[in-house]
């Protein structure tokens, strides 16, 4: 998609700001990150139930 894009903005064809024509960049990053805070956030709510439950 990105080549595709970047193509188009440079022939003319799309007139998109450049933060839009690499957006497929920026957006695939973000993806990843969320999916990184996800997991972190899983595994330290596992942690602290872990925790709580080996107290009771």
């Amino acid at each position: 998609m990105l080549i595709v894009f970047i193509i188009l903005k440079l022939v003319g064809v799309i007139t998109w700001p450049w933060i839009w024509v690499l957006s497929p960049i920026w957006i695939s990053f973000l993806i990843v990150i969320a999916a990184f805070v996800l997991f972190a956030l899983i595994v330290l709510i596992v942690a602290i139930v872990r925790t709580l439950r080996g107290r009771g």
